[in-house]
């Protein structure tokens, strides 16, 4: 009797223990680079995301958006896969614009990382009209320089003549 009531106090004992659901592993995206980058239009932007706790290996969805564009004038992706893609910007751009990149996880799509792409016009150059000068003399007008990575900058130029 004594080992029968034992042996229920050791049952109940354990089952009232393991009853409880364990912890829920959380799972979360982590996207490289993870920082805001600006580059200039037609270029290249290499992107990598990686999944924690994602048991079904699926990886992640790739998305774009942007607040001045739609659809490819946002830029598009190549070499695409659920841990990699290469962001391509658009190759004429009129104005800085923002591109957000989002990694989307495949197996739970509640769960993303996004970062922002700044696209930058291609630097301009403005000249104005020359007089007649020397060859080799510096010019009486100056040449400006636009770039959006940069300050304006405005300098002397020196012409040549292979004629």
């Amino acid at each position: 009797m004594k080992r029968l009531i034992l042996i229920l106090s050791t049952l109940s004992f354990l089952c009232g223990c393991g009853g409880e659901k364990p912890a829920a592993i959380l799972m979360s995206v982590s996207l490289t680079p993870s920082t805001q980058t600006s580059i200039d239009q037609g270029q290249t932007l290499n992107f990598t995301a990686k999944v924690a706790n994602d048991s079904s290996g699926d990886g992640v969805s790739w998305s774009m958006s942007g607040t001045s564009c739609s659809g490819t004038a946002c830029g598009t992706f190549s070499n695409k896969t659920t841990t990699a893609a290469t962001y391509n910007a658009p190759t004429s751009v009129s104005s800085n614009m923002t591109v957000k990149v989002s990694a989307t996880s495949v197996a739970d799509t509640s769960i993303s990382m996004s970062t922002n792409v700044v696209v930058s016009p291609a630097p301009t150059i403005t000249t104005t009209t020359l007089t007649n000068g020397t060859v080799g003399l510096l010019p009486a007008r100056a040449v400006r320089l636009n770039s959006p990575h940069c300050q304006p900058t405005t300098f002397p130029s020196v012409f040549t003549s292979s004629g």
